[in-house]
């Protein structure tokens, strides 16, 4: 039990102290190599560019329109954990809004292209378009139109889609934008 006292937050915050600015940026590039999922993070943290979120769409079209990669089974825990991740590395807003209407995107075509799925799936959906039209709303009015146009066109693609999964989108969409 001491043990675990000892690997908190606290204590490596205190040890990080110690550390000049070239050992910290030494550890940063070591933890840097360490793991796929770190290098993402911090990528998408520390990057100033668009291409920050590419490896959170791959991971998202891998797992949400998987037959674009010769399978079929889609995986929505590991599509929100992406988002999540994503989400706390980036402040970006914008960025976020974009990346969680691209898995809906990924989603609904996968469904045009291979037919119904489930209503787990579309739950899911469902619950990230929503998600996605909360943070477009919190963008400057400027900013929104070229979002708010790729939301209207999931609904509209949605047309033949089960599930309540189309009527979910109209309601969702008509409620944030009252005037379209």
């Amino acid at each position: 039990m001491q043990r675990l006292k000892s690997l908190s937050w606290q204590n490596a915050r205190s040890s990080l102290k110690g550390y000049d600015r070239d050992s910290l940026l030494k550890l940063v590039g070591e933890m840097y190599r360490l793991s796929p999922e770190n290098r993402d993070f911090l990528q998408a943290r520390l990057m100033p560019d668009l291409d920050r979120a590419t490896p959170f769409k791959k991971r998202l079209r891998a797992t949400l329109n998987p037959d674009a990669f010769g399978k079929l089974d889609y995986d929505l825990a590991v599509a929100k954990r992406a988002i999540r991740e994503f989400s706390q590395a980036s402040s970006d807003p914008e960025a976020i809004a974009d990346l969680m209407i691209y898995a809906v995107e990924c989603g609904n075509r996968f469904t045009l292209n291979c037919g119904d799925i489930d209503e787990d799936f579309y739950d899911g959906l469902i619950e990230i378009y929503a998600a996605a039209i909360k943070k477009v709303l919190q963008l400057p009015k400027d900013a929104r139109s070229i979002y708010r146009r790729r939301l209207e066109k999931i609904m509209g693609s949605s047309g033949g889609i089960g599930w309540g999964y189309h009527d979910d989108l109209c309601d969702l969409f008509s409620r944030a934008f009252p005037e379209e």
